[in-house]
């Protein structure tokens, strides 16, 4: 509840982080804030870069970059595609 208050985000429910020990859930979010959105339902990539902006993480973060790309591939296989074409 410290880290919510401290970051100004909603509590999620207990069972959200079941695959992290309850010892390591403070600093695993402090050092991958974007793990609560490929691990937590219901948290998406956007409240998760609000998250990691106030934990002060650089817009050009490597996470940053990884958890986009995910989110990203993710959007496109909710919209029923199973393959997204490189526009480089």
């Amino acid at each position: 509840m410290i880290f919510c208050a401290a970051t100004k985000s909603a509590p999620t429910s207990p069972r959200a982080f079941s695959s992290i020990t309850a010892r390591n859930r403070l600093r695993v979010l402090e050092e991958n804030p974007y793990r609560l959105a490929m691990d937590v339902a219901g948290i998406g990539f956007l409240t998760a870069d609000k998250i990691a902006g106030k934990l002060g993480f650089a817009p050009d973060s490597p996470l940053r970059a990884e958890a986009g790309l995910f989110y990203a591939l993710q959007q496109a296989a909710d919209d029923g595609h199973v393959c997204t074409p490189y526009r480089g």
